[in-house]
């Protein structure tokens, strides 16, 4: 999976699915978006940072149940 995650960071994929954050219609969406996020996030943890990942992640967790905010901030 390196190869994919730094592809996608390369090509502005990173930014993308932390647009596709601020899209709250779709608790679904949200998930699967910050499970691509935390994957990304352990190979090109700069790309996260550089997209303002975490900024974004802070502000969707309220959405979450709170058992699903503990799992995604201890990750």
């Amino acid at each position: 999976m390196p190869q994919v995650s730094y592809t996608i960071a390369n090509r502005h994929g990173v930014e993308a699915l932390c647009e596709r954050l601020q899209d709250v219609g779709s608790i679904e969406v949200m998930e699967s978006v910050v499970r691509a996020i935390e994957k990304l996030a352990s190979e090109t943890p700069q790309a996260i940072l550089a997209a303002h990942g975490l900024e974004r992640l802070a502000k969707v967790l309220e959405f979450f149940e709170f058992p699903q905010q503990v799992s995604l901030y201890l990750r």
